[in-house]
């Protein structure tokens, strides 16, 4: 545990430094919030949060060295080779993750996620099934709502905890009951530098949990795993192989008979293969927490009411026989692709892409020609992806978001789908992916109207 009166400085102050200096100032301890930026919004939580001797903040910070500290907590924002991180490490300080600093103040078993791609679906599935089951649970960590608040303020639940690379990095205590990897592809290869690292950080999950049975995996990721965790034996799922542990049979999920009786599937949101392998990964990860008998039922109500979340895949307007899709949630090449794969028939995409580049392996993207009418191209890849694709699928490069989304509403016709799935990050021109899927369906609607 940390020693009464520590000092302890927080390295960031976005959303989980923010939590993390609330969680420090309310147990006690001194604590000094450091970020390189500011915001009226961080003057705001200053002056709120920030009181008496015990908390002060050092915005817009340039000094060479941080303040003297017996704990330093980094942000999952700050990556390793940053200037703070840098100075974090020649302090001599101890240094944590915000995970791990919030699992020191987390009083229940927690239940993990992570993988490239659906783990807000999961997060949010696995603690629905909980809560079906009578279980309180809290859906947290990258999804939005910080670890470090749920030991502040929802230590009545269970954390059901989505977790990112960035957050993995610095794992050193993190323990969950038990997590699940739902899926490898390229992503952040801007942060991990190169594909490897990347994959090996997300089974990082996994180190310290004693239990093979409890660590979940997807049945094509088993060979990684047994690299990094010779000899062990997860317990793994897949829509698409029978080798596996949990399988599907004729749109029924079938489970080994120590966990549930298999369930059917019969509602549409699901049954697409990557929405039907993340309900497989929540009822893994439920099943080691429920009885079967009280598992099979919650399953049941959960899987019928299940509605995707915006941003993902959403079929939003349907007009003149043209279909729009907002997948603004899209951040890399393998979500695009699953998005192109589960639309597209004959070169009847048309798609909106681009943004913030990550460094990331879009090759695959040209395995889609017979499916894309044209890509319109918008953000800091717009002419990286260009250059990519061009012997392949014909790209239209754009000065703006919105000329993009006007383009491809133009060349639409009946039959074709309108499709915004960028697999790049949002931050070069929005404040995430959520405000880049509302102004893309604001734009299309804009031009339903006229």
């Amino acid at each position: 545990m940390i020693p009464e009166g520590a000092r302890i400085t927080i390295l960031g102050l976005g959303e989980s430094g923010r939590a993390a200096f609330t969680l420090a100032l309310s147990k006690g301890y001194t604590v000094i919030g450091v970020d390189e930026n500011n915001s009226d919004s961080l003057a705001e939580f200053s002056k709120r949060v920030v009181s008496g001797g015990n908390g002060r903040m050092l915005p817009s910070f340039r000094g060479d060295n941080l303040p003297d500290s017996d704990l330093i907590v980094i942000s999952p924002g700050i990556p390793d080779n940053s200037r703070l991180a840098m100075l974090a490490d020649k302090s001599g300080a101890k240094i944590v993750g915000e995970l791990d600093f919030a699992s020191y103040f987390i009083g229940r078993p927690m239940l993990a996620i992570t993988g490239t791609n659906g783990k807000t679906t999961v997060t949010e599935m696995t603690s629905r099934i909980l809560e079906n089951a009578g279980i309180n649970s809290v859906a947290s960590g990258n999804i939005g709502y910080p670890l470090s608040k749920v030991a502040l303020y929802r230590q009545d639940a269970v954390p059901v905890v989505e977790t990112s690379s960035f957050q993995l990095q610095r794992v050193k205590i993190f323990a969950p009951f038990a997590a699940t990897v739902l899926n490898i592809a390229s992503d952040h290869i801007d942060r991990h530098s190169d594909f490897s690292r990347y994959a090996e950080t997300k089974f990082h999950i996994f180190s310290f949990i004693a239990e093979a049975s409890r660590m979940i995996v997807n049945h094509e990721l088993l060979p990684s795993f047994q690299k990094i965790f010779p000899g062990r034996r997860p317990l793994t799922f897949s829509a698409k192989s029978q080798n596996a542990d949990i399988i599907l049979e004729n749109n029924t999920i079938v489970f080994p008979d120590t966990l549930s009786p298999p369930v059917t599937i019969d509602n549409p949101h699901i049954l697409p293969t990557h929405n039907i392998e993340n309900a497989m990964a929540s009822a893994a990860l439920a099943s080691t927490m429920l009885d079967p008998q009280i598992l099979a039922p919650s399953l049941k109500k959960t899987f019928c009411e299940f509605r995707s979340p915006p941003h993902r895949q959403e079929v939003f307007a349907i007009s003149d026989g043209i279909t729009f899709v907002d997948d603004s949630k899209a951040t890399n090449p393998s979500a695009v692709i699953a998005a192109v794969a589960r639309f597209g028939t004959d070169k009847n995409i048309c798609l909106v892409a681009g943004g913030l580049d990550k460094n990331m392996d879009f090759s695959g993207l040209k395995t889609l020609k017979d499916k894309i009418k044209c890509v319109f191209l918008a953000g800091e890849t717009k002419n990286k992806l260009a250059s990519l694709m061009k012997h392949d699928i014909h790209c239209i490069v754009y000065a703006t978001f919105r000329d993009a989304i006007l383009g491809a509403v133009s060349a639409a016709r009946a039959g074709d789908t309108v499709i915004l799935s960028p697999g790049c990050a949002s931050m070069d021109l929005f404040e995430n992916y959520k405000e880049r899927g509302e102004t893309f369906k604001a734009i299309v609607r804009e031009c339903l109207d006229t």
